[in-house]
């Protein structure tokens, strides 16, 4: 039976008051790093800074990929 949950899951979380991720370390990790910590190039906020800066609601962010079957 084929998995039906994602691999990798961000999403807002109402009572952390907070972007989560759901992911392996590694890649939950480099998701909130590109996300929350690394600013945009010839910017100086992140992602999420400037997506909230451009008027986005992040409580209405979601995303969610799963890794690709084996050859």
């Amino acid at each position: 039976m084929p998995r039906t949950r994602p691999d990798l899951r961000v999403y807002w979380s109402k009572s952390a008051k907070a972007l989560m991720y759901h992911a392996l370390p590694t890649d939950g990790g480099w998701l909130s790093y590109v996300l929350e910590r690394v600013p945009l190039p010839h910017e100086e906020r992140t992602l999420a800074a400037e997506l909230e800066a451009r008027g986005y609601d992040l409580t209405t962010l979601r995303l969610s990929v799963r890794k690709k079957a084996p050859p």
